[in-house]
Protein backbone atom coordinates (compact mmCIF):
# COMPACT_ATOMS: atom_id res chain seq x y z
CA UNK A 1 0.00 0.00 0.00
CA UNK A 2 1.33 3.30 -0.85
CA UNK A 3 1.30 5.92 1.25
CA UNK A 4 -1.41 7.78 -0.63
CA UNK A 5 -3.58 4.80 0.09
CA UNK A 6 -2.41 4.81 3.59
CA UNK A 7 -3.40 8.81 3.92
CA UNK A 8 -6.66 8.03 2.02
CA UNK A 9 -7.31 5.40 4.69
CA UNK A 10 -6.28 7.82 7.39
CA UNK A 11 -8.66 10.20 6.64
CA UNK A 12 -11.74 7.75 6.03
CA UNK A 13 -11.27 6.69 9.28
CA UNK A 14 -10.78 9.87 10.73
CA UNK A 15 -13.86 11.29 9.27
CA UNK A 16 -16.22 7.97 10.66
CA UNK A 17 -14.54 8.75 14.13
CA UNK A 18 -15.52 12.21 14.02
CA UNK A 19 -19.54 11.46 12.65
CA UNK A 20 -19.58 8.67 15.21
CA UNK A 21 -18.28 11.45 17.95
CA UNK A 22 -20.72 14.25 17.19
CA UNK A 23 -23.20 11.77 17.31
CA UNK A 24 -22.87 10.30 20.49
CA UNK A 25 -21.66 14.00 21.67
CA UNK A 26 -25.41 15.10 20.89
CA UNK A 27 -26.96 12.81 22.50
CA UNK A 28 -25.11 12.97 26.08
CA UNK A 29 -25.95 17.36 25.66
CA UNK A 30 -29.20 16.22 24.80
CA UNK A 31 -29.88 14.27 27.89
CA UNK A 32 -27.87 16.42 29.92
CA UNK A 33 -28.99 19.55 28.86
CA UNK A 34 -32.93 19.08 28.39
CA UNK A 35 -33.96 23.08 29.59
CA UNK A 36 -30.46 24.82 29.52
CA UNK A 37 -30.03 27.17 26.70
CA UNK A 38 -26.83 28.41 27.24
CA UNK A 39 -24.09 27.30 30.23
CA UNK A 40 -22.45 24.37 31.37
CA UNK A 41 -24.28 21.54 33.81
CA UNK A 42 -22.03 19.04 35.66
CA UNK A 43 -23.59 15.71 36.74
CA UNK A 44 -22.69 12.44 38.04
CA UNK A 45 -22.75 8.99 36.65
CA UNK A 46 -20.76 6.26 38.46
CA UNK A 47 -17.26 7.59 38.95
CA UNK A 48 -17.39 9.80 35.64
CA UNK A 49 -18.05 13.73 36.12
CA UNK A 50 -19.83 15.20 32.85
CA UNK A 51 -20.09 18.63 32.13
CA UNK A 52 -21.89 19.30 29.12
CA UNK A 53 -22.60 23.08 28.05
CA UNK A 54 -24.71 24.47 25.56
CA UNK A 55 -23.53 27.12 23.27
CA UNK A 56 -25.40 30.34 21.11
CA UNK A 57 -23.56 31.91 18.60
CA UNK A 58 -24.49 35.44 18.38
CA UNK A 59 -22.96 37.34 15.08
CA UNK A 60 -23.88 41.12 13.64
CA UNK A 61 -25.70 41.83 10.73
CA UNK A 62 -23.28 44.67 9.02
CA UNK A 63 -25.73 46.58 6.67
CA UNK A 64 -28.55 46.50 9.76
CA UNK A 65 -25.60 47.55 12.20
CA UNK A 66 -24.20 50.51 9.50
CA UNK A 67 -28.04 50.99 9.11
CA UNK A 68 -28.80 51.71 13.05
CA UNK A 69 -25.16 52.49 14.68
CA UNK A 70 -25.37 56.28 15.17
CA UNK A 71 -28.66 55.96 17.29
CA UNK A 72 -26.90 53.19 19.65
CA UNK A 73 -26.61 54.06 22.98
CA UNK A 74 -22.94 54.31 24.03
CA UNK A 75 -22.97 50.99 25.97
CA UNK A 76 -24.44 49.59 23.24
CA UNK A 77 -21.57 50.58 21.17
CA UNK A 78 -19.07 49.23 23.28
CA UNK A 79 -20.57 45.81 22.43
CA UNK A 80 -19.15 46.38 18.65
CA UNK A 81 -15.67 45.35 17.64
CA UNK A 82 -14.76 46.69 14.09
CA UNK A 83 -12.14 44.23 13.17
CA UNK A 84 -10.00 44.79 9.80
CA UNK A 85 -9.62 42.32 7.39
CA UNK A 86 -7.60 41.77 4.76
CA UNK A 87 -9.33 41.44 1.35
CA UNK A 88 -6.35 38.88 0.19
CA UNK A 89 -7.68 38.62 -3.55
CA UNK A 90 -7.54 42.89 -3.97
CA UNK A 91 -4.17 42.32 -1.76
CA UNK A 92 -2.92 39.83 -4.19
CA UNK A 93 -3.98 42.45 -7.50
CA UNK A 94 -1.58 44.76 -5.80
CA UNK A 95 1.43 43.40 -3.90
CA UNK A 96 4.37 44.22 -6.01
CA UNK A 97 3.18 47.87 -5.99
CA UNK A 98 2.11 47.80 -2.11
CA UNK A 99 3.63 50.95 -0.14
CA UNK A 100 2.57 51.74 3.10
CA UNK A 101 -0.04 49.20 3.63
CA UNK A 102 2.76 46.51 4.07
CA UNK A 103 3.60 47.96 7.65
CA UNK A 104 0.48 46.35 8.66
CA UNK A 105 0.53 42.96 6.96
CA UNK A 106 2.14 39.58 8.52
CA UNK A 107 2.65 36.66 5.25
CA UNK A 108 3.32 33.95 7.17
CA UNK A 109 3.42 29.82 6.42
CA UNK A 110 0.26 28.21 6.84
CA UNK A 111 -0.84 24.74 7.07
CA UNK A 112 -0.61 23.00 3.59
CA UNK A 113 -4.07 21.46 2.11
CA UNK A 114 -4.02 17.89 0.24
CA UNK A 115 -6.94 16.17 -1.37
CA UNK A 116 -6.12 12.82 -2.90
CA UNK A 117 -9.15 11.47 -5.04
CA UNK A 118 -9.12 7.74 -6.16
CA UNK A 119 -10.31 7.81 -10.10
CA UNK A 120 -11.82 4.80 -11.28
Amino acid sequence: MSIYNEWMDACARLRNAKEEELLLRNAICMAHLEDVLEGSKTTRSGNLKITATANLNRSVNREVLEAIYEDLTDEEKECIDFKPSLRVGEYKRIEGSVGLLAEAITIKPAQSTLKIVEEV
